[in-house]
């Protein structure tokens, strides 16, 4: 019996994942999870070779395939799936081992994913991503996998949903250089609370990346207070600018008055990784 078709979740993580140190990143649903680290890979210039770790943490064997896909970003920050035509994409640069796999439930699989950059190929950083797709497994009649559709020989398909995980590649060439600063920011009235209108802006020949954040600065006495919840914003090289709309969040209590200001700021890791360092800041009128 021919399995039928199953829906296949992408959960593609860009913008919020960390650049002090890369957590994994993991796709799960009623007992599947799948488990890759790092969440995002960068081959640097004089580099061919990563490495990304996947673990199946399921209490039953799960196989998957890889594939490349190229992810690109719009005006909004979003990405979307472009198959032809990508200017900076990485895909016919990849290549990677293995391509198909099965783990059992606690194994991990090593996968080791190589570079071969053209001859030609101009300075900057160009990008990809690597989907993990789990795919269905034949089993036996007496196998318990929760609901199975069973053929006349004995063996079954789960019917259940699969999932799949998708993470950036970034391929580095010569010389990289970008920067990142905030364009424009406005406060608007929205009867559920104020909205933060900002637009950040990228140069140079790669992504950029920094960390938002606004507070709440008090003209009496100088304090701050976070109404936005920090949040890493990456911009990707195809796009020079990016515009987002965020519900700010007032604390209950905090009491506004005349001269009251919202600071915004993008910051970056600094020379200790573990504290940021302002690299542009908007005052606003609260």
């Amino acid at each position: 019996m021919k399995p039928s078709k199953h829906n296949i979740f992408l959960l593609v993580m860009l913008a919020a994942a960390t650049l002090i140190a890369p957590a994994p990143i993991q796709a799960q649903g009623q007992g599947s999870i799948l488990f890759v680290s790092p969440n995002r890979v960068t081959v640097g210039p004089d580099e061919k070779i990563q490495t990304i770790t996947v673990n199946n943490r399921s209490d039953v064997e799960r196989r998957y395939d890889i594939r490349v896909v190229d992810q690109v970003m719009n005006e909004q920050g979003s990405t979307q799936r472009m198959d032809v035509g990508f200017k900076y994409s990485a895909k016919e640069m990849l290549r990677f081992v293995p391509k198909r796999f099965s783990l059992q439930p606690g194994e991990r699989q090593t996968i080791r994913v190589m570079v071969r950059r053209p001859a030609s190929l101009a300075d900057g950083d160009y990008h990809s991503h690597m989907l993990f797709r789990e795919i269905p497994l034949q089993r036996t009649a007496d196998t318990p996998v929760g609901a199975s559709a069973a053929g006349a020989s004995g063996a079954s398909f789960e019917i259940k949903t699969l999932y799949g995980l998708a993470i950036p590649v970034v391929v580095q060439s010569g010389a990289i250089n970008s920067s990142i600063s905030l364009m424009d920011v406005q406060m608007l009235k929205n009867p559920t609370g104020p909205v933060l209108a900002v637009s950040i802006q990228r140069a140079g020949n790669a992504e950029a990346s920094a960390y938002l954040r606004a507070e709440h600065v008090s003209a009496a006495t100088g304090a701050r207070t976070p109404v936005l919840t920090g949040q890493w914003v990456r911009i990707y090289r195809e796009v020079d600018q990016i515009n987002k709309m965020i519900n700010l969040k007032i604390p209950e209590g905090l009491s506004m008055a005349a001269g009251d200001k919202v600071l915004v700021t993008l910051s970056e890791p600094g020379a200790n990784p573990r504290e940021l360092n302002v690299i542009d800041s908007r005052e606003l009128n609260f």
